[in-house]
């Protein structure tokens, strides 16, 4: 983990150590093995001796094995994702607003105002918990009592779209009189806290969607040669590795990358300047890391984006033009995409969390237009394919078709595709009559 392999120091990524390295004996891959442990502050560290050179240690995310744990899901969304760290209990109250269709926002506005965050919270007019929900009885468990707000929330939203009215009414009912003093008191205390939370979580509207197609021009600004290609995928692998890239992300296949306001690691650019257009990758965002910052509107490119486009070390203030491409492609019908072993995911991701998981990939944007979930439950991953594309599988004199249900993180796709075809679920899996002679062809189809 020194220097010359990451971007970033030791103790940045690690954090100090938890414990000393120990041996433990677990499933990896679908076999039993033993692996060597220490755990940090920030990451997890293991020691797989069987692994193929350069992936033998691996940074695990101890993070997403306790979401995973706590049935939270990964927050793929920048805003959400900082939102979420900046509240108490941020995770439950966005998670609950997603599922309900419900502003996050305004859920962790009411959260503020109703009890500061206190989920133990009871006030004398009645209202109890995190939520601050008026009626009796209520579980003060977080994550229950988010799940309950956010449905009363969609109740009264789908009858007005008028924020003051919808604090009122969740706060005393649909009959509320707004002009009362508790009822005023509650909803001019939300709406500041709300006011107060897109001022203080301020990344840019665009880094939660794809940016517009519309061409814009902005300055151009080449970074200094010490930013590599190897700091830049690294780079875009740390992201990857907390959720903060695009789902899918992966390495610029042309090496070439950028660094701008308003985009998400792992978005790709189009960039026109001196009669010459190349495509970028977005490897980090401005100011991160050692990167200077950009002034309002400027576009850090590496030494080969800027190569490309034959600029030179004064390229500052050269104009470009920019607009989105997409980080996966489809690919033709009935293409052979590979042959080979498959992975599988526990039997205990079962059918419920394939659908919540590919809902949540859509509600994110990183799923295809007119996705739907598998009509027989069989799912599947492919770091090539976005959730809701679909897949042929033959394997044993047997063809299925699988719906894509999840991604692959960028920063393990390369030991990925070195060992599967495939990874698919436990239902997937089985019924190819892999666990007998595991050989599967994969089709992408239309």
């Amino acid at each position: 983990m020194g220097s010359t392999s990451q971007p970033y120091s030791a103790l940045y990524v690690l954090g100090h150590p938890l414990s000393e390295p120990y041996w433990v004996q677990t499933e990896v891959a679908g076999v039993e093995q033993y692996v060597l442990l220490q755990a940090f502050e920030r990451r997890v560290l293991s020691y797989t001796p069987g692994n193929p050179d350069g992936w033998q240690t691996e940074s695990g995310n101890a993070g997403q094995h306790y979401r995973i744990w706590r049935n939270l899901h990964t927050i793929a969304d920048p805003r959400l994702a900082a939102l979420a760290v900046t509240i108490p209990y941020g995770d439950e109250i966005v998670q609950a607003a997603t599922e309900a269709g419900v502003d996050p926002w305004l859920m962790a506005a009411i959260a503020t105002a109703a009890s500061d965050g206190n989920p133990l919270s009871t006030t004398d007019d009645g209202h109890t918990g995190l939520m601050g929900i008026r009626w009796s009885d209520v579980p003060r468990d977080p994550q229950a009592n988010t799940r309950i707000a956010a449905a009363e929330l969609a109740r009264i939203s789908a009858a007005t779209n008028d924020t003051s009215l919808i604090l009122a009414r969740y706060y005393a009912g649909d009959n509320a009189d707004p002009a009362a003093g508790s009822v005023a008191a509650f909803v001019s205390s939300a709406t500041t806290a709300l006011n107060a939370l897109h001022a203080r979580i301020s990344i840019p509207e665009a880094a939660t969607n794809a940016a517009s197609s519309d061409p814009a021009n902005a300055p151009l600004v080449q970074l200094p040669a010490r930013f590599d290609s190897s700091w830049w995928s690294q780079s875009l692998a740390w992201y990857a590795s907390w959720s903060g890239a695009r789902p899918g992300a992966a390495d610029d296949p042309a090496d070439r990358w950028c660094v701008a306001d308003g985009y998400v690691p792992g978005d790709r650019l189009q960039l026109t300047a001196n009669g010459k257009t190349t495509d970028c990758t977005v490897g980090a965002t401005p100011g991160s890391v050692g990167l200077p910052t950009l002034a309002d509107g400027s576009i850090g490119i590496s030494a080969a984006a800027a190569t490309s486009l034959s600029l030179n070390g004064e390229a500052d203030g050269a104009v470009i033009e920019l607009s989105t491409q997409p980080t996966v492609q489809t690919q033709s019908a009935e293409q052979l995409v590979g042959e080979g072993a498959a992975a599988y995911y526990s039997a205990s991701y079962d059918r419920a969390w394939w659908e919540r998981t590919i809902g949540l990939h859509a509600s994110w944007g990183g799923a295809v237009s007119g996705w739907a979930v598998d009509p027989n439950g069989y799912y599947c991953v492919h770091p090539d394919f976005r959730p809701g594309q679909r897949l042929r599988l033959v394997a044993n004199g047997i063809t299925i078709e699988c719906t894509i249900g999840d991604t692959v993180q960028a920063a393990h796709q390369a030991q990925w595709r070195s060992r599967w075809a495939i990874e698919l679920s436990w239902s997937s899996f089985a019924a190819l009559g892999l666990d007998k002679k595991n050989v599967v062809q994969v089709f992408a189809i239309e």
